[in-house]
């Protein structure tokens, strides 16, 4: 997490655009929250509300995941959306929810 954190650092002066700056952010923030979770892990002192909150995230993304395949599946269905756009889609949705596992 931390070699990650100092590449993106080492990539700032190359930032052309607000969209990288802001991509950029979103992952120093999920890999601090990562360092420090591996940090705890190590230390063996996870706080007990930090078990919960992953639990709770797991499922909330579960949740979401298949309201999103519902949704999908429905505008197949009633022709929403191509088989191409779906099976575009449901690959986009498949790997989202394999990097939350």
């Amino acid at each position: 997490a931390e070699a990650a954190r100092a590449h993106l650092r080492s990539l700032e002066p190359s930032f052309a655009s607000p969209a990288e700056w802001e991509v950029a952010g979103r992952l120093h923030a999920e890999y601090e929250q990562r360092s420090a979770h591996y940090t705890a892990h190590v230390d063996g002192v996870e706080p007990e509300e930090d078990a919960l909150l992953h639990e709770v995230e797991r499922r909330l993304w579960r949740e979401a995941y298949e309201a999103e395949r519902l949704v999908l599946e429905e505008m197949r269905l009633t022709g929403g959306v191509s088989d191409v756009v779906y099976r575009h889609l449901q690959w986009d949705l498949d790997l989202s929810e394999s990097r939350s596992e």
